[in-house]
């Protein structure tokens, strides 16, 4: 049986949600590769699981829980297979004096091995490799059709004309989107 590895989740600005995944035969050789943005927001427990890497990125960046109100995570990308998986976390800083949010991201970690101990540099711990696969499942689970309810009250006669509205209520709702992101040069500027 074909199983998916997810290869990136990430929220865009506009509210759009991309995944990108392999489809892997029962030997882990990838059969097909899909790069998709959806426009319908995910469930809530989706927003939650990346809200729940909040703290694990702060212990990998060394600073304070006083720094958790000014973190949105946006982004994960995997690497590897199902059996030697690393990640990269992306998220967003709020610089306050100057009102803005910088992308950072932390380096890729791998997940931990058979020989792994406790406080290893270069590998994430259990919980948060807990926390990285609730999102992957998350974002199987939109793949195969769960997507937040009350999208499907939107198409009603009378909620038709509002239906942009309320699906940009929804995401602002759950996870802040800041309007103000810094863009950030690329090598090839």
């Amino acid at each position: 049986m074909n199983s998916r590895f997810i290869t990136k989740v990430e929220i865009k600005s506009n509210g759009t949600l991309d995944i990108f995944y392999k489809v892997l035969d029962k030997n882990n050789c990838v059969i097909e590769e899909h790069k998709n943005n959806y426009v319908e927001q995910p469930l809530p427990s989706f927003y939650n699981a990346l809200n729940d890497l909040i703290k694990p990125v702060l212990d990998i960046f060394k600073i304070g829980a006083i720094f958790s109100k000014r973190i949105k995570i946006y982004k994960v990308n995997f690497k590897g297979s199902n059996e030697a998986t690393s990640a990269i976390i992306s998220c967003l800083f709020h610089l306050t004096d100057d009102d803005v949010w910088i992308p950072i991201n932390t380096h890729i970690r791998k997940y931990p091995t058979d020989s792994f101990e406790d406080g290893q540099k270069g590998f994430f711990t259990y919980d948060v490799v807990d926390k990285l696969n609730i999102i992957a499942d998350e974002a199987i689970k939109y793949l195969e059709g769960n997507r937040n309810n009350i999208q499907q009250t939107l198409f009603t006669e009378d909620n038709a004309s509002n239906t942009e509205i309320n699906s940009k209520e929804i995401v602002e709702n759950v996870i802040d989107v800041p309007n103000n992101v810094v863009q950030m040069p690329t090598v090839a500027q």
